[in-house]
Parts: C-alpha cells; structure tokens; sequence
C-alpha cells in the first residue's frame, strides 16, 4: 500500500469520526395534573398516635392511597380492631383489622376503597397491653 494512500485513508477516517459526534439530548417537558396530589411509591409515613380509652382519632391530609400500613411504636403490643376513614366529601369507609401487633416489625396492611378521595381523618379503634382497657399503645401510620 502507498504512503499516500495510508495517509488519505487516515484524514478521510478522523475527519468522519469528528462529523459523528453525537447530538445533544433534547428534554421533553414533564406534564403532570396538579389537582390531585401524586400518588404515594413507596411506604410514606402520614401520621402517628397513641391509642388511649381504646382510640385515637388521626387528622390528616391525602388523597390517593391505595393501603394503609398501622406499625407499633416502642414495645408491647397492639390490637387494631378496626380503622375508621372519614373522606373529604363526608363519607367513611370502615375497615375491620382484627389483628394483634406484638413486634415493631410486624404490621397490619389493609387496602383502601376509593383511593382517589381525599381523606380527611382516620380513627384507630384497639387496645395496647398494659395496666387494662385504659393503657395506650403508640402507633405509626403509613401510606403506599
């Protein structure tokens, strides 16, 4: 092969090379609906309480949840005998749970009716253990 030749193929080659760069990424604009909040992704705490005379009354501010996860706080134990959903448009769902809570680890998982309703409230009905009916147990819940 001649030496002409080699040094054409080698302008010709790095000069293609450079033409080949790769474009700049273009970005296509998010597009959400703001008058509902996002749903939630992944478990997000929403409030805390602490069952006292057997209940505790939650407020809150959500729309969109799909399950709702009740944890114990600290030690002992919990019973979540039922949860009380009270939507923005005045009506409540309710949901029997019926189910002892003995480790921090462990939970109750319940799903949620009409996920797209804003709630308003949440009322835990239970007892914690404890010196009786009137000792309470703390509590965390949680949305997906």
């Amino acid at each position: 092969m001649n030496i002409k030749a080699l040094v054409t193929l080698i302008v010709l080659g790095s000069s293609s090379v450079a033409m080949a760069r790769p474009a700049a990424p273009t970005y296509a604009p998010e597009v959400r609906d703001h008058r509902m909040p996002p749903r939630f992704e992944r478990w997000s705490q929403i409030a805390t309480g602490q069952l006292v005379r057997g209940r505790d009354l939650v407020q809150v501010n959500a729309a969109q949840i799909d399950k709702l996860k009740v944890e114990l706080v600290g030690t002992g134990s919990l019973f979540v005998d039922k949860l009380v959903i009270s939507f923005g448009n005045g009506r409540s769902q309710t949901i029997e749970v019926d189910k002892w809570i003995t480790q921090r680890s462990a939970s109750a998982i319940v799903d949620v009716k009409g996920a797209n309703r804003k709630i308003t409230s949440i009322a835990v009905y239970g007892r914690g253990t404890g010196s009786g009916f009137r000792a309470g147990a703390s509590f965390k819940l949680l949305a997906l």
